[in-house]
């Protein structure tokens, strides 16, 4: 067998027998390979010039050894040379150490049981390896038989970028069988194979008291856990009790049994055995009597101790030290995936020991595409795992990193209590970091003493290293604990590296930014789902700005980079020729103006603070009334405004006529849709401002107002943008449609649309409507009196029936169906009638009596809080939706402990069963018109959702399982059960996160807010999926085809035919238009930046051919693209390309995840 680095990530052609897989006749010792090998040869071959058959040999792009010599090891003790025999079936170690300086490879073999490499390699070649090694190279294994066999075991292996002889602990297990024949607890397969210590239940069950309430230590995703003690001693357990009947339960009990079972460190919680009783599994451990981390940091209880910080930066170094052990040095890579501190325990002497293993095995490959459930704790989860589905060590390392600063700052990841800037703890400390303030703001009040600050900045800036969004930037935990224990420092231009590769958030191509802003005043929703400033309140103000800053001022050379922002606006006044007072855009270096004033100060100033240059604020006014006292020059103007409400320059509002060079007025109070685009270009130090109709869509060439100056010493670095708005003692109600921003000079071309009718301000009702409506209102009181009457004998005739109403059941209302319908209707809710399972229970087919009236019903349980959460969630919403591309929700029933949904039968199934037919030959194969179709009506249900019903819903699980299709194969979005559900998306305790992996948008992770751009994102990547006929990971793929959305935008930016990833029965030269935008659209919706994504109103239009994709719109994704590294670790060998008789053995299968 040999150790490959190879250019490639297979070795297509090669030979068997005495070519080890690698080479072939006819390529064997050519140096266009570029292939370097470490070879284990077991065979004499003369034609290589082998030295014996039980050597090691350094190769280059070919057969023939440069450096070769017999198996064996220099002991360090004697320094004699020892020989060992490759077929020896006993576990040998190999190190390969490379030093660029001292341009020479070593290579030491050695026992499995000596865990230190000896001092003197068997083998050194003194030659530099640049010429031989392209850029990019993988790492791999080889081996082959000839006429006689042999197995190749490969037990674990692992990689550093530096000079390293690594401490690696061989951990043997043995295999025994146990003699208790006729022990009640079944004994299986896998319980033979895993082998700790097996506990009577008994025992357990006399240790915890019976499992009785009062020794319940807590409950999880994975059981329950009872503290006890173990009879004949005092030693104190803590029993994890689980369901055996269940997949999920038996599969975290096998995830548990197989890791922790064999690790071994001081700390990690120690797996002292298991028991199987019945339908229920048991793992025991040593009991942790001061409970986890987080009761400690976030304090719900005011006698909770308060750790010092000599305590908490133990409890780092001891989590540290853990994760080290599980990701370099136990003989396979073991990834945690669910580190936060309720994972943490702390033992009686305030040591950390890192436990809960129950996802470390659980979900192998980290996608299921039919889940909602996803692996892991909001908050916690990388970004870079949404988008692959793999976890590796650097998503452990992210975890952990932000585990640090929790420890230091002593609060949760996110406080939504907590003031604007200090809510998402990361960003927070990265601000401040940035703007140079005092890091120790944000630590724990109780430990801020000045003699520990090299410590905890220390930990804060290696906390925000290893939790940052890009994970080339993270290190490795060898690194981390050599920093952690002093021996190593962090580099000096830390924070430039980490700037470099910021990923800088534009505010939101649509009007999300506007539903999720920091908004105060009158703002709210007005007429078709468009975003209001002001209401008909007078003398008020409104107030929106961006959630995230822009940063268009260098901090080094304090210059202002140039910028464009197009906008679309209206106004309707309250009278057809007045309104007051107008509207502004406005940057600011605050996310807020507090102490705004309404009328003539437009939301923006009072009279205090207006031309204050310590404002550092720019305005853009749409002023619709003159102001004697700040100069205006008519009630129909358009200003540049610098720290105050006098205009610097204003002009009235009108465009220069690109055909014959006109000026034409405009009103800006006209109800009609308008423009506005500012561009400032930083090396003219000009600002120009152009007003013009919405449907001219590329603006003219000359402005309406141009200001040369350099507006750098205005601005601070960070800036936040906004709009604002006011109304006087007239009113007006001001309307925002849309915006978008660049971070260069543009003029973009962009088309509104079809232009919305507003409609007129809302008149006052004169006093003859009042006075029929106080008539109206007696005789509807006396109607609901007489009626209540009516309700009361209904109530008593029907008292006894057996559904018992309930206040929501009255309040929400949809039809209630009788539960002896719904039984004759399912047959009796027999398997038969089963059509699947859920998240959310089970789904039954009926038809119901009486009619051929086919239902699907939905049954789940009432006794547990999730179960009626989901209930009322699908109650309060699709009960009252209407639209012909939502599933009709028919009405509900409730019996006894169940809750059932009836909705309309979809007799052809879900999407995904069409997409990726399963080996299924039989299945037909949708036409391109059907899958533009199925796009389109997805498209439109979530228009309605987002923007056309009374309230925005987000939907929160948008994927082809949750798209039906009608018998007129049109698609239906359903299964609401999270609209409602996860109502802030954030829960620290939980490890289950609303949404299905690979379609939960990143930033959801950061903020824990599902919003309507974590919608498109989720319906970007179900379009690429309806195109390309495939799932979004794909394994068994090439390597580049892996990542669909990846692979597509690859295509893309190569200038390949991105029609190579459409599915080739749909792949007509006619349909090319239509597929090159339907993959250009969903690589822009599933963009990982939100601040490229558009709102659903756009998708609609350019999916039906109203408005066009921009024509730079490869160079807008480009530039806000997250470049991503891949991981390496025991992770790349289950997901590697291997070609020929690889065995994945059971040491293999069972511990190398």
């Amino acid at each position: 067998m040999a150790f490959v680095i190879s250019p490639t990530r297979s070795l297509p052609g090669a030979s068997s027998d005495q070519y080890l897989g690698i080479f072939n006749e006819t390529n064997n010792g050519k140096t266009s390979n570029n292939v370097i090998a470490i070879e284990l040869d077991i065979h004499k071959d003369k034609e290589f010039g082998d030295i014996d058959d039980n050597h090691v040999g350094i190769n280059i792009n070919g057969m023939r050894s440069v450096v070769s010599a017999s198996a064996g090891y220099y002991d360090d003790n004697d320094g004699n040379f020892k020989n060992l025999s490759l077929i020896s079936r006993k576990v040998m170690r190999l190190s390969i150490v490379y030093s660029q300086p001292d341009k020479q490879l070593n290579v030491t073999l050695s026992p499995a049981e000596i865990s230190v490499p000896p001092r003197k390699p068997l083998l050194s070649l003194n030659q530099d390896l640049s010429p031989y090694l392209l850029e990019e190279m993988y790492f791999g294994f080889t081996a082959s038989t000839g006429s006689v066999g042999a197995i190749h075991y490969m037990m674990g292996w692992f990689i550093d970028g530096g000079i390293e002889y690594p401490t690696l602990d061989f951990g043997i297990g043995f295999v025994f069988y146990l003699r208790h024949k006729k022990v009640k607890e079944v004994l299986e397969e896998w319980e033979i194979r895993y082998g700790p210590h097996r506990f009577a239940y008994k025992e357990l069950f006399s240790a915890t008291k019976g499992f009785k309430e009062k020794q319940l230590l807590g409950r999880g995703g994975f059981g329950q856990v009872y503290k006890g003690t173990l009879p004949g001693s005092d030693a104190e357990i803590a029993v994890k009790r689980t369901s055996h009947d269940s997949r999920q339960g038996m599969s975290e009990f096998l995830a548990e049994i197989s890791t922790i079972g064999r690790l071994r460190h001081p700390n990690l919680v120690r797996l002292l055995g298991y028991c199987k009783h019945k339908e229920s599994l048991y793992l025991v451990y040593d009991f942790m009597p001061n409970g986890s981390l987080d009761k400690y940091l976030y304090r719900n209880n005011e006698n909770q101790e308060h750790l010092t910080w000599e305590q908490r930066y133990k409890i780092i170094k001891d989590v540290a030290s853990a994760l080290l052990y599980l990701h370099q040095e136990w003989v396979q890579v073991i990834i945690h995936r669910d580190i936060k501190p309720a994972n943490v325990l702390i033992d009686h002497e305030m040591n950390a020991r890192l436990g809960d293993f129950g996802l470390a095995k659980l979900f192998d490959q980290g996608f299921d595409p039919q889940t909602s459930i996803v692996a892991g704790t909001l908050g916690y989860i990388a970004p870079e795992f949404l988008r692959t589905g793999r976890a590796t060590t650097s998503t452990d390392v992210y975890a952990f990193g932000l585990v640090m600063l929790e420890v230091v700052c002593g609060r949760r990841l996110i406080e939504r209590r907590a003031t604007e800037n200090e809510e998402v703890l990361v960003d927070w400390i990265l601000e401040l970091w940035e703007k140079g303030e005092d890091l120790l703001d944000a630590v724990e009040e109780s430990i801020r003493q000045e003699q520990n600050r090299g410590q905890l900045e220390l930990v804060l800036k290696l906390g925000v290293l290893c939790s940052y969004q890009a994970a080339s930037i993270r290190p490795t935990m060898g690194p981390v604990m050599q920093i952690l224990n002093g021996v190593s420092q962090l580099p000096d231009n830390l924070l430039d590296v980490i700037k470099a590769e910021k990923l800088r958030r534009l505010p939101e191509t649509s009007m999300e930014m506007l539903l999720d802003a920091n908004s105060l005043g009158s703002v709210g929703i007005g007429f078709n789902g468009y975003f209001t400033l002001t209401n008909t309140t007078k003398h008020a103000y409104g107030q929106a700005f961006d959630s995230q800053p822009v940063y268009i001022t260098n901090s080094s050379t304090n210059i202002t980079t140039s910028f464009s922002i197009n906008f679309f606006f209206a106004i309707v006044p309250e009278h057809n020729r007045q309104g007051s007072h107008g509207m502004a855009f406005v940057i600011s270096p605050t996310r807020n103006l507090h102490g705004a004033s309404s009328d003539q100060y437009l939301g923006i100033f009072n009279e205090t603070n207006n031309g204050k240059t310590s404002n550092n604020v720019i305005a853009i006014e749409l002023d619709i009334h003159k102001d004697e006292e700040f100069g205006d020059i008519d009630d129909n103007h358009v200003g540049i405004n610098i720290n105050g409400m006098r205009s610097v320059v204003s002009a009235s509002a009108g465009y220069y006529d690109d055909n014959d060079g006109n000026f034409k007025n405009l009103s800006l109070i006209s109800r009609k849709v308008m423009r506005l685009s500012i561009v400032y270009s930083q090396p003219d130090k000009q600002l120009n401002v152009t007003l013009f109709p919405a449907e001219i869509s590329v603006p003219p060439r000359k402005p309406l107002l141009s200001l040369k100056q350099d507006l750098s010493p205005y601005f601070l670095e960070k800036n936040y943008l906004g709009f604002t708005a006011s109304t006087g003692s007239v009113g007006a109600i001001h309307y925002m449609m849309g915006w978008f921003i660049n971070g260069e000079i543009g003029y973009p071309t962009l088309d509104f649309g079809k232009l919305p009718i507003l409609p007129s301000y809302p008149k006052k009702a004169s006093n003859r409507t009042k006075t029929i409506l106080a008539v109206c209102l007696t005789i509807s009181m006396i109607a609901a009196f007489v009626a209540s009457g009516i309700g009361f004998l209904f109530y008593l005739r029907h008292k006894k029936v057996k559904e018992v109403l309930e206040e929501w059941e009255i309040q929400y209302g949809p039809h209630r169906f009788a539960y002896k319908e719904l039984f004759s209707a399912t047959n009796g809710f027999k398997e038969k009638q089963l059509l699947g399972r859920g998240g959310f229970g089970q789904v039954y087919k009926g038809t119901l009596p009486g009619s051929n009236a086919e239902i699907a019903v939905k049954r789940t349980s009432h006794d547990s809080r999730q179960g009626m959460s989901e209930f009322l969630a699908e109650i309060s919403t699709i009960g009252r939706l209407r639209h012909p591309n939502l599933v009709r929700l028919l009405g509900y029933c409730r019996h006894k402990e169940s809750l059932y949904l009836v909705y309309d039968f979809m007799p052809n199934g879900s999407l995904d069963k069409y997409l990726y037919r399963n080996n299924n030959d039989n299945q037909e194969r949708l036409t391109w018109e059907q899958r533009f179709k199925i796009i389109k009506d997805v498209a439109s249900a979530l228009l309605y959702l987002h923007q056309e019903w009374v309230q925005v819903i987000i939907h929160r699980d948008i994927k082809p399982a949750n798209v039906l299709i009608d018998n007129g194969m049109n698609a239906r979005l359903g299964d609401f059960g999270l609209a409602k559900l996860y109502d802030q998306g954030f829960d620290p305790q939980t490890s289950k996160v609303a949404g299905t992996l690979g379609y939960i948008a990143p930033e959801f992770l950061r903020t824990g807010r599902a919003t309507t751009s974590t919608d498109v994102y989720a319906f970007g990547l179900v379009m690429l999926e309806v195109v390309c006929g495939r799932r979004l990971i794909e394994r068994r793929a090439n390597e580049t085809e892996e990542v669909l959305a990846d692979w597509i935008l690859d295509l893309w930016e190569k200038g390949e035919d991105i029609l190579d990833a459409v599915e080739e029965s749909i792949r007509q030269e006619q349909n090319r238009g239509q597929l090159e935008l339907v993959l250009k659209l969903g690589v822009l919706c599933s963009h990982q930046a939100a601040s490229v994504r558009p709102a659903m109103s756009a998708v609609m239009r350019i999916l039906k051919g109203d408005s066009q994709l921009p024509d730079n719109l490869l160079d807008v994704v480009k530039s806000e693209k997250l470049r991503e590294w891949s991981e390496t670790s025991m992770e790349m060998l289950l997901g590697v390309n291997s070609l020929g008789t690889s065995t994945f053995t059971n040491s293999l299968v069972s511990y190398a995840r």
